[in-house]
């Protein structure tokens, strides 16, 4: 979970000094959905799926790692939910 906090820190960071504003409302969002049950873990794993799929084109690669990062452990914490 530390990692997962690292990564969305970072993005929020960046996207702030920035001011790329709409992906940092998704990124807000989803993070807010986060309530340790599975329906939270969905909602922030399709923000950031979303903002991968409408921006990624414009991130830089940095940006993009981390984005990536925070999406495989949504994933893997879904998987984990499923067992």
């Amino acid at each position: 979970m530390t990692e997962l906090i690292e990564y969305v820190d970072f993005l929020v960071n960046r996207w702030c000094e920035s001011r790329n504003l709409e992906p940092l409302r998704m990124l807000l969002n989803g993070k807010e959905s986060l309530n340790g049950l599975t329906d939270g873990w969905e909602e922030f794993r399709f923000e950031l799926r979303t903002i991968r799929a409408q921006f990624a084109h414009e991130l830089p690669e940095d940006e993009i790692d981390s984005l990536v990062a925070a999406i495989d452990i949504a994933d893997e914490a879904l998987e984990r939910s499923d067992t």
